[in-house]
């Protein structure tokens, strides 16, 4: 049933207008606000049908796995799935490839825990450093640009000096 999901994510994303205007709000929602794309109602459509596919996730997880839900045992599935996102690189057909490294992650600690001494709170580390580094290459591209921009402007006033110099 996930993969199911997973091919029609795919092609909603990559064959349709609406998922190519999520896309392009997702990449610069500026631009696409002045390409004529309506930022605001393309965003909510994007999360009522996340809502609807999270909810649909959860309610199949919940009917099938427990059968009595209990506030005081949550897996903390919400981190998970935002990590395998962020290794996908939010591209649905990457995420089973995902899922499947973080579940092996998460039982690899399971077992290093139950075997030797090593906590089993180790996968929540290594969440965390997946977050980190994320969060670092997105801030360093950003600090890489601004850089780029920066050195290229300097380069354009020293070659406009040199050239009126010279036409002097």
């Amino acid at each position: 049933m996930a993969l199911v999901f997973v091919v029609l994510t795919t092609l909603f994303m990559y064959r349709t207008r609406w998922g190519y205007a999520i896309r392009m709000i997702g990449i610069n929602q500026d631009f696409a606000m002045y390409s004529g794309m309506k930022v605001g109602g393309i965003v909510i459509l994007s999360q009522v049908l996340g809502g609807i596919l999270a909810g649909m996730g959860g309610g199949i997880e919940m009917l099938g796995r427990y059968t009595a839900f209990s506030w005081s045992a949550l897996p903390g599935y919400g981190w998970t799935g935002i990590t395998v996102a962020i290794l996908a690189g939010n591209n649905p057909a990457f995420v089973p490839f995902a899922a499947f490294f973080m579940a092996y992650l998460d039982k690899g600690c399971n077992l290093m825990s139950t075997y030797s001494g090593v906590p089993a709170q180790l996968i929540d580390i290594i969440q965390a450093l997946i977050f980190l580094f994320f969060a670092a290459e997105q801030f360093l591209s950003r600090y890489r640009q601004k850089l780029v921009v920066r050195n290229t402007q300097a380069e354009l006033k020293s070659k406009a000096a040199q050239t009126e110099g010279s036409v002097k």
